[in-house]
């Protein structure tokens, strides 16, 4: 049976993802989950999966795959937090499944489906899963990788956008806020970002509010692309040149590359790679010499040009 709640004013049904971010404002624990969360890449820290009646829910978390309960119609974090170890803030809700053109009848298969599977693993107890590079595991899971594994048993895959292609590399981490992006949105009243009384895809957001690129986690089949980001920025800077390139991955999961330059300029770069708003690629130099700053940003591969300003936050490049 499929399920609805309000839950801070937000519409939840079975099979939708509840979004959080790490702590909450008051109390010093509740800084500190604040402060674990810049750890995550992107704005969305932890996921929960809805599954009704009430404020039933089902997450992967400390004490591994859980089922609990939260109060009607409230995300009250401190009240569950003996039951959850998690303290955490409501963002908004996902909907994986709105606007893919799905029958009633297939909806309901998938939405139930998704929610069986998720009440499976916690009736078998599953520990949670920290090693946050085998999303593919059964054994164990973290609480993106549990939806994730949840939606792909009933053929829908959470991990890339619609559309985006797959990569060169098997090796992946399916983050929070892939869910959330890959979805369309439901924005609780008062957090800034989306309009909270629409759905919003990427493409659809407020043009007020600027979307930013956020860590690139998966390259499979997408290193070719990588080089050909580089060799173009580079051609910007010192013209036609030999590169090497070594590909590497940080602890919190997002892509970065090696580049030495050999010609009649000689150097050793490094860039890391990022997801732009649009569905593209942009490999952002860790030094970003003057030229490129003021004169030309960097290009990424949907054609947008990015840049830093004098505070070295990541902006849109607009020509002087």
């Amino acid at each position: 049976m499929i399920y609805e709640a309000s839950i801070e004013g937000v519409l939840a049904r079975t099979g939708d993802i509840i979004c959080t971010a790490d702590g909450v404002d008051a109390g010093v624990l509740g800084r500190l989950w604040q402060a674990l969360g810049f750890i995550v890449p992107g704005e969305i820290d932890h996921t929960v999966l809805y599954l009704g009646p009430g404020g039933r829910c089902v997450e992967a978390g400390g004490r591994g795959v859980i089922i609990f309960e939260m109060p009607a119609g409230r995300w009250a974090a401190a009240e569950a937090l003996a039951e959850r170890w998690i303290l955490d803030t409501f963002v908004g809700v996902a909907d994986p499944l709105a606007e893919r053109e799905l029958g009633a009848e297939e909806e309901r298969r998938i939405r139930t489906g998704v929610a069986r599977y998720c009440e499976e693993q916690a009736r078998a107890d599953k520990p949670y899963n920290v090693n946050f590079f085998d999303p593919e595991t059964d054994a164990a899971f973290y609480c993106s990788q549990l939806i994730y594994k949840a939606y792909l048993a009933n053929g829908i895959d959470l991990a890339q956008r619609p559309g985006a292609a797959l990569a060169d590399s098997d090796a992946t981490i399916v983050l929070p806020q892939h869910l959330w992006q890959n979805s369309v949105r439901r924005r609780a009243q008062g957090r800034p970002g989306d309009d909270p009384q629409r759905a919003a895809r990427p493409s659809d957001a407020p043009k007020d509010t600027l979307q930013l690129p956020t860590p690139l986690t998966d390259l499979r089949r997408r290193a070719p692309l990588a080089r050909q980001c580089i060799t173009d920025a580079l051609a910007d800077l010192v013209g036609p040149a030999e590169l090497s390139y070594e590909f590497y991955r940080e602890c919190n999961g997002c892509w970065k590359v090696r580049v030495a330059v050999s010609g009649p300029v000689s150097d050793r770069l490094e860039f890391t790679l990022l997801d732009t708003p649009g569905g593209g690629m942009l490999a952002l130099p860790g030094s970003m010499p003057e030229h490129w700053r003021r004169e030309i940003g960097i290009r990424a591969s949907d054609g947008t040009r990015w840049t830093l300003d004098t505070t070295g936050n990541l902006v849109l490049f607009t020509r002087p």
